[in-house]
């Protein structure tokens, strides 16, 4: 029997070698942006999750450049990988700073093409959890398998500092609420298909 796997959701995981390298200095200056700036989010229902969308872009500080040249070429890796012929830039950048009890709803980006979560900094064993859901998700007549993850209704990654997760920007995803007391810092970017790329 032959099987296509139609219409995936394809999700990538990268990992930066110098994370360590960096996240000290990065973090306490996001600690001190977010002092000087005020929460963006307006339309967010978790609306005590500190974020600077809307109000701060990454992309136009230097400070940022190390993890946003990062981003840029686990974009480039994923667009290469998966033989996509278009060029594509970066709308967005900013930052998220998650706190005990702070959460993220389930949500998406269906402005955009593509979208990249990087952890700043987190604990994977301690720190909340980014979850994805299955597009058309818990339909009661939908195949269901304990062996095969493809079937899954949910999926999630841990939080593991320095990696970035790349993802289709309509895929739904959200965080689960933070229960530990250690603070949960991650940078968020949305991306564009523009024309198509040499071949």
């Amino acid at each position: 029997m032959n099987f296509n796997y139609l219409f995936p959701s394809v999700v990538a995981q990268d990992f930066f070698d110098d994370h360590g390298k960096i996240e000290k200095n990065l973090v306490s200056y996001v600690m001190k942006l977010k002092k000087e700036i005020k929460s963006g989010g307006r339309n967010w229902v978790s609306k005590d999750t500190y974020t600077t969308l809307n109000e701060y872009d990454v992309l136009k500080d230097d400070k940022f450049k190390t993890i946003n040249d990062f981003v840029m070429n686990a974009i480039a890796n994923y667009i290469n990988e998966l033989h996509i012929n278009y060029n594509f830039n970066c709308a967005s950048g900013w930052f998220n700073v998650y706190g005990k009890n702070d959460f993220q709803e389930y949500h998406n980006h269906v402005a955009h093409t593509l979208s990249a979560i990087y952890f700043l900094k987190s604990n994977q064993n301690e720190n909340a959890r980014l979850w994805f859901k299955r597009p058309f998700a818990n339909r009661s007549n939908d195949i269901k398998s304990d062996k095969n993850e493809i079937f899954d209704e949910r999926y999630f990654y841990k939080p593991i500092s320095g990696s970035v997760v790349v993802f289709p920007s309509s895929l739904e995803h959200c965080v689960e609420k933070e229960t530990s007391n250690k603070t949960r810092i991650t940078m968020a970017y949305n991306f564009n298909m523009n024309n198509k790329s040499e071949v």
